[in-house]
């Protein structure tokens, strides 16, 4: 955010690679209790960004049961009716049961999820449809379980007797003492013997990887999702999983090299499958791309994908801006000020529509785009906002590119 600081992160490294602390601004806190499991997990520099996430988005560093319900809905994607299983999640999450989750707590979690072995995540798995903690999957939970799945698929319907098959097959599969409950040995036995599960588990690894190192990991990403190993293979994964997210789509697209792949084709197929790319109408493209990536934040990664965003508008409508690029990119820099301007939480005054076309003209040194057609981008920009939702490392590096341009009146194509 604008004017915002940057939250300041330090881990403190102490025995053979073992945390014990860190700072955060003024305040130290202990990570002790978690030092092992967390520091055999991740490297320092993850735990520094995912701490540093954290505060930027809890100053308390806390987060109650109601933020956490509606983080599980909302990103984790949870659907509605289940909320016995988000409380359950929370309850195993909050190891101190003081009603409230730390980023202790949180790095435990993720060290399981994220980087935990098989059986470590089976386990994980088992607690959390043991709704009851009573150490057993009952027929009841195992209905719940399944009526999760079936709401996370898309289909509100109440189709008992589908369901009710899947629970009928899953107790005969499991229960092998017949006792009409699953225990944690019958659990991970049905588990590891069925190969779709075991695929998921992979899948659900590799998406974990590669959002925290976008191209080291695509690889696997691609081969856990049987996508094929092009340009238009890696364009299709990254845009069909739902849980790629919007920072490791932006990183991928901005790296300038990837062992084996054209990365410049791998942003032209990206860019071309935008819906708006070929209205015309750089706002309209532009909102189509940011709903789909945060902008990196190194500053010639984030000018690749500016420059392949404006290219592939040039490439699909040979009229914009008279053909030329370096307008569309003075464009699409300029209309990111405006959304800015307008919608920003600053006390600057917001720019008027006699200010967007001068500053277009001037500040951006940019000729070919109609009158009409920047007051109608004016007009949609200023009725809508454009949801960038970028972290404060990106948003300053934009703005540095943005300052860039306007001194300068470099309009230059890569």
């Amino acid at each position: 955010m604008e004017n915002e600081p940057e939250v300041q992160v330090r881990f403190r490294i102490v025995k053979k690679g073992t945390i014990e602390q860190w700072t955060i601004g003024d305040k130290t806190r202990s990570l002790r209790e978690a030092s092992c499991t967390v520091s055999d997990s991740f490297e320092l520099w993850e735990l520094e960004d995912m701490c540093r996430v954290w505060y930027h988005t809890h100053p308390s560093g806390l987060v109650d049961r109601v933020q956490f319900t509606s983080y599980a809905t909302d990103f984790l994607q949870l659907p509605h009716g289940a909320e016995e299983h988000i409380e359950r999640m929370f309850l195993l999450i909050d190891q101190n049961n003081d009603g409230v989750l730390s980023f202790t707590e949180l790095s435990l979690a993720m060290a399981t999820l994220a980087r935990g072995s098989l059986e470590e995540k089976l386990e994980l798995g088992f607690r959390l449809n043991d709704l009851n903690g009573d150490g057993f999957i009952s027929g009841e939970e195992v209905w719940k379980a399944v009526h999760v799945l079936w709401l996370s698929g898309g289909d509100d319907r109440e189709d008992a007797g589908g369901a009710n098959e899947l629970i009928k097959h899953f107790l005969e599969v499991a229960d092998t003492d017949g006792d009409q409950r699953i225990s944690m040995d019958e659990y991970k036995a049905v588990a590891l013997s069925d190969s779709q599960f075991l695929k998921r588990m992979a899948r659900d690894s590799a998406i974990v990887e590669f959002t925290r190192s976008p191209v080291d990991h695509v690889k696997q990403l691609l081969d856990t999702c049987d996508r094929e190993h092009t340009a238009e293979g890696i364009v299709s994964c990254i845009k069909d999983i739902t849980h790629v997210t919007r920072q490791s789509r932006g990183e991928l697209l901005g790296a300038e090299t990837l062992e084996g792949y054209d990365m410049g084709e791998v942003r032209r197929c990206f860019m071309s499958s935008l819906a708006n790319i070929g209205s015309g109408c750089i706002d309209l493209a532009l909102r189509d791309m940011l709903a789909l990536i945060h902008p990196p934040d190194d500053m010639d990664a984030m000018e690749r994908v500016f420059q392949a965003f404006s290219e592939a508008m040039v490439l699909a409508d040979p009229k914009l801006a008279k053909g030329s690029v370096s307008a569309v990119y003075a464009g699409t820099l300029a209309v990111i000020r405006l959304n800015v301007s307008v919608h920003g939480s600053g006390d600057a005054e917001k720019m008027s529509r006699q200010d967007f076309v001068s500053e277009v003209r001037g500040a951006f040194h940019c000729d070919e785009l109609s009158t009409d057609m920047l007051d109608a981008m004016y007009k949609r920009v200023a009725k809508e906002e454009i949801v960038m939702g970028m972290a404060s490392v990106a948003d300053a590096v934009l703005a540095e590119l943005i300052a860039q341009a306007t001194l300068s009146g470099d309009r230059r194509m890569l």
